[in-house]
């Protein structure tokens, strides 16, 4: 894992992250120095096994940033250190080793964080993943002090490789929702509405998408029909000679002065050494095109493969005679 916050409050971003088999817990200092970074590592926990993925956050309001983390992930072999917990910034993070709380233990794979005030009661509370073949995820309700007595609420179980997830108001709803996916096991990505209490919905003038009757008083005269996708197939490939793979990283952008998409792919190649960054557009958004920007003529092949692959626009470096 990796994060970027101002751990210290000095108005620069500093780094956090895990090694997971180390087992290490660290957070890298930013020290600008004119127009050099020099980075100053200070751990948090190297004791700990199996430390995966969290979140930066303020867990007890006392205005710096603390830390929540995952440790786990099924490899520690010992259930009772498959745990969720938070490490506590006092407010001079460079001292020394963080406070470590426990939000639950035995909590078996445990993979993933992430933190937010799901019940409305205006302190931070904890969503957790937990991976393997009986994968799972719940909600940790901080009860009032975030050094003791945390709630578990279970939401799925029984959910293989449960991974990734976040919070945010899916619906506007003024509610926080939890998303989360599940890899190689159950291979599905869920959302949960969170339908607690809330305070009334002003929708005044505002378009809505009707996911569901959540805010629909009655129908009268309608019928709702779940239109079903048509499959298209693959409408991007590798079709130059040296493109052995392509991914996406980002959705297809509209460019309404052109009305066209645009779209950015990661490229491999079957030239040692060389790979990079692609690019699309499309009328439709099912017939693309790959055009080259800004070819110069050479009589080296791969300087053309180089334009190609690192087009000038959208930040892209472009070939110079010094290449």
């Amino acid at each position: 894992m990796i994060r970027a916050a101002d751990i210290d409050g000095d108005k620069d971003l500093d780094l956090v992250g895990t090694a997971r088999e180390a087992p290490l817990i660290v957070w890298y200092e930013n020290n600008k120095n004119d127009a050099r970074i020099e980075w100053k590592k200070h751990v948090i926990d190297s004791t700990s096994p199996q430390p995966l993925h969290g979140q930066i956050v303020d867990m007890d309001a006392d205005g710096d940033l603390d830390l929540v983390m995952l440790l786990g992930m099924t490899f520690t072999g010992n259930p009772s250190t498959e745990q969720v917990v938070w490490y506590e910034n006092d407010g001079q993070p460079a001292r020394g080793v963080w406070m470590k709380h426990l939000i639950a233990d035995g909590y078996t794979g445990s993979l993933e964080a992430c933190a937010a005030d799901m019940d409305g009661d205006k302190d931070v509370d904890v969503v957790a993943t937990a991976w393997g073949k009986n994968g799972k995820v719940a909600w940790f309700e901080n009860t009032g002090d975030p050094r003791k007595n945390w709630k578990q609420h279970t939401i799925k179980t029984d959910w293989p490789m449960a991974n990734a997830v976040q919070i945010a108001d899916l619906n506007g709803d003024g509610r926080l929702d939890i998303v989360a996916g599940a890899e190689r096991g159950a291979n599905e990505v869920r959302r949960w509405r969170n339908a607690g209490p809330r305070e009334a919905l002003k929708i005044g003038s505002l378009r809505q998408l009707f996911l569901d009757d959540h805010i629909i008083e009655r129908i009268d005269g309608l019928k709702r029909t779940m239109h079903q996708p048509v499959k298209r197939g693959a409408v991007i490939k590798p079709d130059q000679e040296w493109e052995t793979s392509l991914q996406t990283r980002c959705s297809p952008a509209w460019d309404e002065e052109r009305k066209l998409f645009k779209l950015w792919l990661i490229t491999s190649t079957n030239i040692p050494g060389l790979a990079g960054t692609s690019y699309a557009e499309s009328k439709d958004g099912v017939h693309w095109t790959k055009p080259v920007l800004r070819q110069r003529k050479s009589t080296a092949r791969w300087k053309t493969m180089f334009l190609r692959l690192f087009p000038a626009t959208h930040g892209q470096r472009t070939a110079s005679k010094t290449w």
